[in-house]
């Protein structure tokens, strides 16, 4: 399995998000696949909040946290994007960990979005059926869209998850629901 953000059609995209929030891939109970944006302070439900510690473990909620700093995100560029990534740290984010990825993608064809993506590769595997949320803050000053892809990472590359999201120059917590 593997995450991968897509860029959608921005000329300048500048976004960043935590490595430790990044990527928490949780099963919980969740009633329907919507997406979920918080701002920084919002009340965040106390299975969410137990969720949130670096380690993977089981919680009193049955609900197993993938650890988001297994594995690194790589960026993967084809002509005619023009991407960089750079990992940076933040001290205006929420929490004590201030770790991001920043991604500045200088060109790419509105048409082919999919020409820079940064992909983070789940390391274990996920069972099919199961309730998951992909849990992260981010932020874009130029309020740039992107995509949100968790497949599977052998072809035909079916994804479970396939959401386009909008940043603010805010910085926001975002939360996306999805079935396995």
């Amino acid at each position: 399995m593997r995450i991968i953000i897509k860029p959608v059609g921005a000329i300048v995209i500048v976004f960043a998000l935590i490595a430790l929030a990044g990527m928490l891939y949780a099963k919980s109970r969740i009633s329907s696949p919507k997406s979920a944006a918080q701002k920084s302070g919002s009340p965040v439900s106390k299975s969410v909040a137990k969720a949130e510690k670096s380690t993977p473990r089981k919680n009193n909620i049955n609900s197993t946290v993938i650890d988001p700093n297994a594995t690194k995100w790589k960026l993967v560029t084809q002509a005619p994007a023009v991407a960089a990534m750079t990992d940076i740290l933040v001290s205006e984010l929420p929490g004590d960990n201030k770790h991001a990825v920043r991604l500045i993608v200088d060109e790419v064809d509105p048409a082919k979005f999919w020409c820079a993506q940064m992909i983070k590769e789940v390391p274990q595997d996920v069972l099919s059926g199961k309730n998951m949320v992909v849990h992260f803050w981010g932020r874009s000053p130029k309020n740039t869209s992107v995509w949100f892809i968790f497949e599977e990472g052998k072809s035909p590359h079916a994804p479970e998850l396939q959401q386009k999201v909008t940043f603010t120059p805010e910085w926001k917590q975002y939360k996306l629901p999805f079935r396995t």
